[in-house]
């Protein structure tokens, strides 16, 4: 109990300080009067008996003293005033703290906004998701693995009816739900635009566990049902009800201005009318990083288009989830999964595979199975370099400003020294120092955080998935603990080698001078500033040339000024109307000014193109051969707008129609595989529709993975391809005007020319290439950007101490200049210095780019870990700089006026 109290009383006087204090001045006045009292009653005068009392009574203040030290007052009190002192002198002292805030700041800055990407994108638990450490992803593979490359997506998408058998006999285990990423058209004419969308099943939310930021979600009775489908789908019908939707918290706030009364509201997306039930929580993305703008009942998607294609057995599109019951263990619900996959196979051996899948449970929360794109390699995300990367830029930083402290402190020496004299203890000196560097870590820490706020915006150059918010509570816990150990780092070796000055040689100094002083620490602190930054800087070009590689790798064909146009239709517009549509814009285009050829095909480079493995006896194939190949159906002028060069034989032209002879060209890579172009010229090849004659060998291209090796091609007349439901296509222009200044007319032509067209969509191939090279940009933005912040700092710390060398050595300098020495042999002297750090620090930054770079050299393209020519143009940049920064303080040097200098001695 009396520690309770105890622990109660110095809460109280800490919290409550005036009022403690008042009572103790008032317990002392009453014990003092009544002492006095005591000797008036003996027959003293008055002014004799508070004499008395108080000589009796000792020292007030030493009482008041030991009563602080009782209540726990002492220690709150001292660090409050060093608060304020430390305050007071960085006030003073504008230019220091000045420079001391702002390396700082970026040092913090930037590791908060590394810690806040890598949180948000690993290990951040998905917002608005209840209890997501029990909610899993479920992934089928086939057994055994499948050389043909089509069934490796099955690593990842599963069909309706495999979803819907998990999802009702696993229901004693788990809750199963399913959902797909799709595009919706919204808007009309050339104001349209596609939002992304995400077509869920009726359990998807309650599997989740989300609850609505407003209205509701919707439930099984929502569902449309069977004979509304068929209506659905038909041109020009709408159902008068409506398909339900739930909206994204964004897009009600962008579009529909966060209204409140929004439930009941109808949007139009792709022509059909959505009946607005409810909006989703803030920051609620589902399970996956990407935005999403709407929620749809999973058979209203865009990429469902009938009941036929909803329960197809061969259509894989879509991803689940599942959440097992209490006291359910993960591996129970694989099991049972697995099991309803085999039953299955056995229940329809035909359409699915030969052998049955086997299911995996991954939690949510495992974020390192989703970043693929980020991700440079296969085991290492980009955003783990990005924390690395920033936590040597605030080593960097820790060092120039512990320099900056010792270069200050030495201007203090006295006053440490008067403190030591009249009692100050080597530890109360050293919080003192520390207190003052709290001070500046709190300064740059808080103006780091706001340099994070804004680095939202950098995140868009390393085509990272938008991360809301960025800046949470676990950022400003992690900020806060990496401003106190900053603190800490800053402090700890100015306060120690400080805290040690001999009080007596100091005292005799005859004024408080700052002298010079060869310090080691100051060195070593300069050197390892130089050597971090050429290690990022080493690194970053290294990637600089690997990006470099990469962009001028030979794609086979010529990308520049060349566009794709995707069209959107209305929901229901039928398939052959669309193909016409499609094959008269290609007319509109070639009209277009500008324009100097356009044509058709199903899919765009670098996109997803279709693959077939070739029958070894219809190929002519050894039998053990297993050859994939890409599958592209295109139209005339195909291969002219793409600039592939023809190597043999014809290319696809309008005489290759329906009703003609069935053709296709192919890539010298397969025809290398049958022999040579003239053996592949002219053969037959049988396939499902008859024999498909081979009329022409083409260059090869790329047109998936811009670093793999061309794959064998093989392309189709569009003409001849039966239209159906998934007959869209793409349009390919190439221009001899810059993109920006056609895509308007592009857009407006095509849209005039056809009602039932939505959407037309621009863009470069260059910008469908932009994500393929995603990762080697990430990686030569994060090192150029942090090497380039740290070659300043290292530049400014550079800088800082030999301007400290050359005011300490001022006097010296005076002399020397006083005895002869020329402003050349002086400049000499104090360019020797800059010179000596920056080669320690460069020898040792080398070594340690190279050891770095080694283990990041599997990473690179077309480059070595021990290229010369990047190492060769750090060290002289950073040699340069060091020139710069010393020649500055050597120009001054050798401008002191002997007479100046010694006066002040």
């Amino acid at each position: 109990m009396s520690r309770l109290k105890g622990a109660r009383a110095r809460l109280r006087a800490w919290l409550r300080r005036g009022a403690v204090e008042r009572e103790l001045d008032e317990e002392l006045r009453w014990h003092l009067e009544m002492e006095t009292e005591k000797y008036l009653r003996q027959g003293l005068a008055p002014e004799e008996a508070r004499r008395r009392a108080r000589l009796a009574f000792g020292s007030i203040e030493r009482c008041r003293e030991e009563h602080r030290d009782v209540r726990g007052m002492r220690q709150p009190e001292r660090l409050w005033n060093d608060l304020r002192y430390a305050a007071r002198g960085l006030a003073r002292s504008k230019g220091f703290t000045l420079a001391a805030v702002l390396t700082l700041a970026l040092g913090i800055g930037a590791n908060a906004a590394a810690f806040g990407v890598v949180d948000a994108l690993l290990y951040r638990p998905p917002a608005g998701v209840g209890d997501p450490d029990s909610l899993y992803r479920l992934r089928l593979s086939p057994l055994p693995p499948d050389p043909d490359v089509q069934q490796s997506w099955r690593a990842a998408w599963a069909t309706y009816p495999e979803f819907a058998a998990l999802r009702d006999r696993t229901r004693p285990l788990a809750e199963v739900a399913a959902y797909s990423m799709s595009t919706v058209i919204y808007g009309q004419g050339t104001e349209a635009r596609e939002l992304r969308a995400l077509a869920v099943s009726d359990n998807y939310f309650t599997t989740l566990q989300a609850d609505p930021g407003l209205g509701r979600f919707w439930s099984p009775g929502d569902e449309i049902s069977e004979l509304e489908l068929g209506r659905f789908w038909s041109l020009g019908d709408a159902i008068a009800a409506g398909p339900v939707v739930v909206v994204g918290h964004d897009f009600w706030r962008r579009e529909l201005g966060a209204d409140p009364d929004v439930i009941g509201r109808t949007i139009l997306a792709s022509a059909v009318t959505l009946t607005i039930v409810g909006v989703a929580p803030a920051h609620f993305k589902g399970v996956d990083l990407d935005a999403v703008d709407l929620f749809l009942p999973i058979n209203t998607t865009t990429g469902v288009t009938s009941r036929e294609q909803l329960e197809a057995r061969n259509s894989y599109w879509l991803w689940m989830v599942a959440r097992p019951e209490p006291g359910v263990l993960p591996e129970a619900v694989a099991t049972r999964a697995t099991e309803v996959l085999a039953e299955l196979v056995r229940e329809y051996p035909g359409p699915l595979d030969s052998e049955p899948g086997q299911v995996d449970l991954i939690p949510v929360t495992d974020r390192f199975a989703g970043v693929d794109r980020i991700s440079v390699g296969p085991t290492s995300p980009v955003p783990v370099w990005i924390l690395g990367v920033t936590a040597v830029v605030l080593l960097i930083a820790c060092a120039n400003v512990s320099n900056l402290l010792l270069a200050r402190g030495a201007g203090r020496r006295r006053e440490l020294a008067i403190r030591a004299a009249i009692g100050a203890s080597r530890g109360r000196i050293v919080q003192l120092l520390l207190t003052e560097s709290l001070v500046l870590a709190a300064l740059g820490g808080g103006a780091g955080l706001l340099l994070s706020l804004s680095s939202a915006r950098l995140l868009r150059l390393f085509d990272l998935p938008p991360l809301d918010p960025l800046i949470d509570t676990r950022v400003l816990g992690f900020s806060l603990t990496v401003a106190m150990a900053t603190s800490v780092l800053i402090g700890l070796l100015p306060a120690a080698r400080l805290s040690r000055a001999n009080v007596e040689t100091e005292l005799k100094a005859a004024t408080p001078r700052a002298t010079y002083d060869r310090s080691r620490l100051r060195a070593a602190l300069t050197v390892a500033q130089v050597a971090l930054s050429i290690m990022l800087l080493v690194n970053a070009g290294l990637f600089v040339r690997s990006l470099r590689n990469v962009t001028a790798i030979d794609e086979g064909f010529d990308f520049d000024r060349l566009l794709v146009v995707s069209t959107g239709f209305q929901r229901g517009t039928p398939p052959e109307r669309v193909r016409a549509a499609q094959e008269a814009g290609i007319e509109v285009l070639r009209a277009i000014p500008g324009v100097v050829s356009a044509a058709l095909a199903r899919d765009a480079p670098y996109g997803r193109p279709g693959m077939q493995r070739l029958a070894n006896e219809s190929w002519g194939l050894p039998p053990e051969a297993i050859v994939a190949a890409v599958y592209l159906r295109v139209g005339p002028e195909y291969f002219r707008t793409l600039g592939l060069p023809l190597r043999a034989g014809r290319v696809l032209d309008r005489g290759d129609r329906a009703e003609s002879e069935p053709v296709m060209v192919i890539n010298e890579t397969l025809a290398g595989m049958l022999g040579g172009e003239n053996s592949a010229l002219d053969r037959c090849i049988p396939q499902r529709d008859g024999c498909t004659r081979i009329v022409g060998v083409v260059a090869d291209a790329r047109f998936g993975d811009p670093l793999e090796e061309p794959l064998p091609a093989t392309y189709y007349p569009l003409a001849q391809e039966r239209v159906s439901t998934s007959s869209r296509a793409v349009l390919l222009v190439r221009t001899a005007v810059p993109p920006s200044e056609i895509a308007a007319p592009i857009r407006r032509d095509l849209m005039e020319g056809e009602p039932a067209l939505q959407l037309v969509e621009v863009q470069s191939v260059a910008e469908l290439l932009r994500p393929k090279l995603g990762p080697w940009r990430m990686a030569t933005g994060i090192f150029t950007l942090f090497g380039g912040v740290a070659f300043l700092l290292a530049t400014i710390g550079l800088y800082s101490v030999i301007a400290y060398l050359v005011a300490a050595r001022r006097p010296e300098m005076g002399i020397r200049i006083a005895l002869g020495a020329s402003g050349a042999r002086i400049r000499a002297l104090v360019l020797a210095e800059g010179v000596r750090l920056v080669v320690t620090g460069s020898a040792l930054g080398l070594a340690l780019a190279f050891g770095a770079s080694r283990l990041l050299e599997h990473r690179m393209y077309g480059v070595q870990a021990t290229d010369p020519l990047t190492y060769t143009v750090v060290a002289i940049l950073m040699a340069t700089a060091a020139l710069a920064a010393s020649f500055i303080s050597a120009e001054r040097a050798s401008r002191v006026d002997p007479n100046v200098a010694l006066r002040s001695d």
